[in-house]
């Protein structure tokens, strides 16, 4: 028994001195290594997007890029896993640069494959290539730069009118249906302590970087993460798994990067480095672009806002059972109000594409004028053997609109 008790001392003690050491190469091995592992379970968890294996129609990104076929694709993704594991035991900038330059063939094909967490590990194997033993400070520096900016900005576009009808009020229906809770005006009231999920996401991003608050904003920032893997967690409110990896991954960023940060750089320093000059144009300059819509939502940490825009398309059964029977499952009967409001016949339904995205291929639909111009194109494909045309729907600024698709010209 006290041969056992050492061992646990001893085990204890080493995960101790692990999560609290402060020698900065040590600390950014972790973060290399935990950047390549956790890419590796993002991949895997979204493999389908990759691969092309699926029947959302893939988005492209410009009609002059040439189109991989499946056994280039198949290649170009073996190799960025065989790199990535390799980074793990030799962090080199040569399998770096290729994750690199491979990732960014790959994600010139399918606007699906732009992720936000892809966004962020790329800039941060950015940072890793320009990573030498005289400039580590620069490089945690630059990472610093990227997390707290992801943080800032994500609590910035939540603070809308609509944020509260997301999980805030995903929160309050369950406990009305947990509790059978009679009174549900007061649970419904609850859903505005939402908006201190978006305060406290800025107060992260400003607090880390000042000394008083730094360990505070760490600690808060982990209690996020974890509150917010249960509720991704399976059978939780909302079960999102390619999140889940993602926020293990911030967890262990904003512990080794901020917690025993002990690392200044000089703002004559900072000038001097035209890479984090860049970096900060891009994390925390460029993202309030995206408010007047001239830059890309997940380039911008605009996730699950509440203000985002959801495209639905109005099908007969008909043709559900027939032509369209692979979207069957994607389909849902619309509410009495939206019946009303758009004259819709009892015998159709509604197609989402965003429930398309998340059951073929485990990732939220990435919409913009791009992406909805093909959908809406694909849609129309089918129009020859339909017994109906097909109408389309837009949920914009927390309410449902008809799609004018002259906006959206081919």
């Amino acid at each position: 028994m006290l041969y056992l008790y050492s061992i646990k001392n001893f085990l204890i003690l080493s995960m101790f001195h692990f999560l609290t050491s402060k020698h900065i190469d040590k600390r950014l091995k972790i973060i290399k290594i935990s950047t390549s592992v956790f890419m590796i379970l993002g991949l895997l968890m979204s493999f389908n997007v990759w691969i092309l294996n699926h029947e959302f129609p893939i988005i492209k990104v410009s009609s002059w890029m040439p189109e991989f076929s499946q056994n280039a694709t198949s290649i170009l993704l073996f190799t960025i896993f065989l790199l990535l594991i390799v980074s793990i035991f030799k962090q080199k900038k040569i399998f770096y640069l290729g994750i690199l330059i491979l990732t960014m063939l790959l994600l010139t094909q399918d606007y699906m494959r732009w992720q936000p967490w892809e966004y962020m590990y790329g800039l941060m194997f950015i940072a890793f290539l320009f990573d030498t033993k005289k400039n580590t400070h620069k490089t945690f520096f630059i990472l610093k730069v990227v997390l707290s900016g992801a943080y800032f900005w994500a609590g910035v576009h939540k603070l809308n009118p609509y944020f509260i009808n997301t999980f805030p009020l995903d929160l309050a229906n369950q406990i009305i249906h947990i509790f059978s809770v009679e009174n549900t005006g007061f649970v419904y009231k609850l859903r505005y302590l939402g908006y201190l999920v978006p305060i406290i996401e800025i107060g992260i991003g400003i607090g880390l970087w000042m000394t008083k608050y730094r360990k505070l904003s760490v600690f808060v920032a982990i209690i996020t993460h974890i509150t917010i893997l249960i509720f991704q967690a399976p059978g939780g409110v909302h079960y999102f798994g390619v999140v889940y990896p993602w926020n293990i991954a911030m967890i262990i960023f904003v512990w080794f990067l901020f917690y025993q940060a002990s690392e200044n750089l000089s703002v004559q320093n900072i000038k001097k480095s035209g890479l984090s000059l860049v970096i900060i144009l891009f994390v925390w300059l460029l993202p309030a672009l995206n408010i007047f819509g001239l830059w890309h939502n997940y380039a911008s940490f605009k996730l699950y806002t509440g203000n985002d825009t959801y495209l639905f398309a109005v099908v007969n059964q008909a043709d559900l059972n027939t032509t369209l029977s692979h979207l069957k499952n994607h389909t849902f009967k619309p509410y009495p109000e939206i019946v009303a409001q758009f004259d819709i016949k009892s015998d159709q339904s509604m197609v989402s594409f965003y429930d398309w995205t998340i059951n073929d291929l485990s990732l939220p639909l990435n919409l913009n004028n791009t992406s909805i111009t093909q959908l809406l194109q694909y849609m129309h494909t089918f129009d020859a053997k339909l017994k109906e045309p097909v109408s389309f729907l837009i949920y914009k600024n927390g309410r449902y609109q008809v799609l004018k698709e002259s906006d959206y010209p081919n």
